[in-house]
Formats: C-alpha cells, sequence, structure tokens
C-alpha cells in the first residue's frame, strides 16, 4: 500500500473547454482516470513490443503499455485519483507516494488557466504549495508536513497530540518528534491547551 498523499487544487481561472470535460467526466458510467480524460499525453513513447517485468500487462494498440514510467513521468505519480471530489472550481483526491504535479502543470498548458497545487504527504513529511500559471509554475511554497499542518489544519496535529498526551509524560519532548525544536513546542503547546480551553498550569 502507498502513503497517501492529499491534494487540494484550485482553479484560479477556467474555460469552457475545462468545464465541459469536467461535466463529461461526472455523467460517464464507465469512468476513465481523471488525469487521462482531463489531458493529453504521449501515450505512444510508453509502448514496448514485449511485457514489461513486474507490470500487470496492459495492452493498447496491439502494444505493452508501460503504464507505471508513464503516469510517474507524465502525472507524477503513478496512479490516477483516490477519493476525489469536485466543487465549485476546487479538486480534492489523494494520490500514490507524491503530489501530481506535472499533471497539474499540463492542465494549466493545456487549458492557459491559473491554478493552485496545495498538497500534504505524511509519510514522507513533506507539503507545499505550487502556483501555475499556464503551464509555468510561478510560486512555490514547501514545508515539513507538520509545519503545514499547523499552518493550515491545527485540530489535525492536535488530535495527534491527544494520542501522544495519554502515554507520555513530557509534552515538550512529545511535540518535538514532529519535527519542532523546543521553543516552537512550548509555543504549540500553548495553542493546543487554548484549542483545548484548558490552562497549562
Amino acid at each position: 500500500m502507498p502513503n497517501w498523499c492529499y491534494n487540494s487544487i484550485e482553479l484560479l481561472s477556467t474555460t469552457k473547454e475545462l468545464d465541459d470535460k469536467l461535466l463529461e467526466h461526472s455523467e460517464l458510467e464507465d469512468k476513465p482516470g481523471l488525469f487521462q480524460h482531463l489531458v493529453v499525453t504521449d501515450r505512444e513513447k510508453w509502448y514496448k513490443d514485449e511485457p514489461i517485468p513486474h507490470l500487470q500487462d496492459r495492452q493498447e494498440n496491439g502494444k505493452y503499455f508501460d503504464w507505471y514510467n508513464h503516469n510517474c513521468n507524465e502525472y507524477g505519480t503513478k496512479w490516477d485519483v483516490h477519493e476525489f471530489h469536485y466543487n465549485d472550481g476546487i479538486f480534492t483526491f489523494d494520490t500514490a507516494w507524491s503530489p501530481p504535479t506535472e499533471f497539474v502543470q499540463k492542465l494549466s498548458e493545456q487549458y492557459q488557466i491559473n491554478c493552485r497545487l496545495e498538497y500534504g504527504e505524511p509519510g514522507w513529511g513533506v507539503a507545499g504549495i505550487i502556483y501555475f500559471e499556464n503551464g509555468e509554475i510561478v510560486k512555490e511554497e514547501s514545508y515539513s508536513y507538520w509545519e503545514y499542518v499547523l499552518e493550515n489544519r491545527p485540530e489535525e496535529l492536535y488530535l495527534e497530540l491527544d494520542n501522544d498526551f495519554e502515554v507520555e509524560e513530557d509534552k515538550i519532548e512529545a511535540i518535538t518528534r514532529y519535527g519542532f525544536d523546543k521553543e516552537d513546542a512550548e509555543k504549540i503547546l500553548k495553542q493546543y491547551y487554548d484549542y483545548q480551553g484548558q490552562s497549562n498550569e
């Protein structure tokens, strides 16, 4: 099983073509992968004449399709979306191991739109926000995962701390295990108590 990477793509602009493709995808009974449905890739260069070791044989146009390397190179992640939701210009979904940076770049370039990718992957401890304009990365922010969570979804960290504090006597030490130094851990502990409506006395 992969580590799941949380992703949110916000469309800062859109086009009728993209809106139509999204509507079309939502109405298909036998849905193709969202990535494949929305962006065009050069699939033919990933066709092989012989079966590919360690991959489930998948044939297209009489050839063996190297789906793993295609997906990693063209989308930035090995599988298509998991747990996909779309509402009011915002996609949310999980991907395996890593964010779909290449997919979002292609989406932005193909439809000439601006968008924002936000991601977090706790297994590797990484998170970030990337802004795209017409296929170009114009701004990129990188964080440690728990630094990102503290900034954007602090209740997720507080829930983890609830569990840790049940078995840990040294609360500051428990917080530093999330990658924070002692000074930051003291501030986080105060924020935790404020969130819980408790005193740290």
